[in-house]
C-alpha cells in the first residue's frame, strides 16, 4: 500500500540526512509541492502524477547509492527549466516506466530457465574449482552450476537442498531434511546484457534503464554486466522456485546489515507470505572462494522495491498488466487509457544524456 511521504519537519527528523544537505531539503520541497498538486487535482493522471512525485520523494529520503547528487541535482534543476511540477512527474514517470519493470519481471514461469548440469559437469568443475581455477561462466547453464557449487546447492535463504542435486549425489554431509527445486536467479535480469538483435523498444527499455542507473552514480553497472558478463557471479543468486517468482516480483529483497560483510535482513512484503521458514538475517558464504553475490547490485534492487512498495508503483504495474491481459480491445469509456499510455510510453525514445 502507497505511503504518503512525511512532511517536511517529520522528514527532517526521521531522515537526519535532510538536515546536512541543504539542496535536498531544496528537492524534497519540490518534491512535496508536486505531491500536494496530484492530490489536488480532478485529472485521470492525477493518480499516476501522484505515484511519480511520491516515487522521487522516497528516492530522496532512501537514496539508491552513496552518491545521490546527480539525482537531486536533476529535481533541483527542474525548479530552473520551468514547469517543475511537470519536471519531477516526468522523471517520476521514467523511473516507474524504466527501472522498477527492469526488477519487477511479468513472464510466465514456464519461461524460466532452470537447467540442472549433469554430473560429469559437476565433477568438472569441482576439479578446476579446487585446482584454483576461477570460473568465469559464459551462460545461464554454467553461471547456474558455479553458483549450486558457491552455495553448497541449496537456496541461499530457506537452505532447502536442491533437489536435481542431491539426487546426484553431489550433496556432502548427512541426508538433508528438505529437498526441492531451485533456481538460478539474475539480480540485473539476463536480458540487459544483449543489445545486439534486441528489436528497438527493448534496446529504448535497456538503455534508458542504464542512464537512469549513471543518474544514481552507478556509471559502472553497464560495462560490468556487458554481454557473457551478465552471468557473472555476482549477479546471480541460488533461491528456491517459490523465493525466485516473489524476488522478481519485488516482494522479497536484501537489506545489508551494517558493518557485516555479506550479511542481511531478508525483507519479504505482502501479499507474500512465506510458506517455510525465512530467517530475519542471512549471511551469504561461498565455497571454494567463488565471488558472492555484489552488495551494489542487490543494493539497487533492494532501493527499487522498497521506493515501489512505498510510492504504490509496484500494485499499479500490477494492476496495468492484469488490465492489458483482461482488456484485449480499448474500452470505449476510456478506462482503459491508463493501460494505453503505459505502454505507448515505452516506445517513445527519450534516452537523455
Amino acid at each position: 500500500m502507497a505511503v504518503p511521504l512525511p512532511n517536511r519537519h517529520q522528514a527532517q527528523e526521521d531522515y537526519p540526512r535532510l538536515k546536512d544537505h541543504a539542496e535536498e531539503l531544496s528537492a524534497y520541497d519540490l518534491v512535496l509541492e508536486a505531491e500536494l498538486q496530484a492530490v489536488a487535482s480532478s485529472e485521470q493522471s492525477a493518480t499516476t502524477n501522484l505515484i511519480r512525485a511520491r516515487i522521487v520523494g522516497w528516492l530522496l529520503l532512501y537514496p539508491v547509492s552513496d552518491n545521490p547528487a546527480p539525482f537531486v541535482y536533476e529535481v533541483v534543476s527542474a525548479n530552473m527549466r520551468g514547469d517543475t511540477t511537470g519536471q519531477i512527474y516526468e522523471l517520476g514517470r521514467l523511473y516507474m516506466d524504466r527501472i522498477i519493470p527492469l526488477f519487477q519481471q511479468h513472464r510466465p514461469a514456464a519461461a524460466r530457465q532452470s537447467t540442472h548440469p549433469s554430473r560429469p559437469s559437476f565433477d568438472a568443475l569441482r576439479n578446476d574449482i579446487v585446482a584454483n581455477m576461477r570460473p568465469s561462466p559464459k551462460d545461464h547453464k554454467a553461471s547456474k552450476a558455479q553458483a549450486l557449487l558457491r552455495d553448497d546447492f541449496r537456496c541461499m535463504v530457506t537452505g532447502l537442498v536442491d533437489i536435481a542435486s542431491y539426487a546426484a549425489r553431489l550433496v556432502e554431509g548427512p541426508r538433508p531434511t528438505r529437498t526441492g527445486r531451485t533456481e538460478c536467479v539474475h539480480i540485473f535480469p539476463e536480458s540487459l546484457g544483449f543489445l545486439e538483435g534486441q528489436d528497438p523498444e527493448k534496446k529504448n527499455f535497456i538503455a534508458t534503464a542504464y542512464t537512469m542507473l549513471n543518474r544514481f552514480g552507478y556509471t559502472d553497472i553497464q560495462p560490468e554486466l556487458a554481454g557473457t558478463k551478465i552471468h557473472r557471479l555476482e549477479n546471480v543468486l541460488t533461491l528456491a522456485t517459490g523465493m525466485h517468482e516473489e524476488f522478481d516480483q519485488l516482494n522479497l529483497w536484501f537489506e545489508a546489515v551494517p558493518d557485516k560483510p555479506h550479511a542481511y535482513c531478508v525483507i519479504t512484503h505482502d501479499p507474500f507470505i512465506p510458506g517455510w521458514s525465512v530467517p530475519q538475517q542471512v549471511t551469504f558464504t561461498s565455497r571454494y572462494d567463488i565471488p558472492l553475490p555484489s552488495p551494489r547490485y542487490l543494493r539497487i534492487h533492494a532501493a527499487c522495491c522498497r521506493i515501489a512498495h512505498l510510492s504504490g508503483a509496484a500494485e499499479y504495474i500490477d494492476k496495468i498488466y492484469r488490465d492489458e491481459e483482461d482488456l484485449p480491445v480499448l474500452a470505449p469509456d476510456g478506462a482503459s487509457a491508463p493501460v494505453l499510455e503505459h505502454f505507448l510510453q515505452r516506445l517513445v525514445t527519450r534516452v537523455d544524456g
